[in-house]
């Protein structure tokens, strides 16, 4: 508990523990939202071997949402350029160019790839 005024706070810039001085609302843009379900996710069966992963059911993004990610992929690709994007996300090029061009549909795991690179390499600008 006597650590708990140091954690580190996501809802605020300048909320990290080392840092000093008034800490400022962090501005959040909604751009996807992903349907989830409120099934109990077998807890019982976790309470006893521990946490499942593939527990919790995932019903993804709506389509409005998919796009809205690949419009906002694409202006950071056009900032920091799609090689350092697609290096960071850890994706060839020419997948991260069909993602964006929208001929092909990235997997679940690959756009939170690129969506972390994206703001990862946000922070770094």
């Amino acid at each position: 508990m006597a650590d708990y005024a140091w954690h580190p706070e996501a809802k605020f810039e300048n909320g990290v523990r080392n840092d000093s001085g008034t800490t400022m609302r962090r501005h959040v843009k909604v751009i996807a939202i992903e349907y989830i379900g409120k099934e109990a996710n077998r807890w019982e069966e976790q309470f006893y071997l521990g946490e499942l992963p593939d527990a919790a059911v995932e019903y993804g993004a709506s389509k409005s949402s998919g796009n809205r990610i690949v419009d906002a992929l694409a202006l950071v690709s056009k900032q920091v350029g799609q090689v350092t994007l697609a290096t960071r996300a850890g994706i060839t090029r020419q997948e991260l160019s069909a993602i964006l061009s929208k001929t092909s549909k990235p997997r679940r795991n690959t756009l939170k790839a690129l969506m972390t690179a994206a703001m990862q390499l946000a922070e770094e600008s």
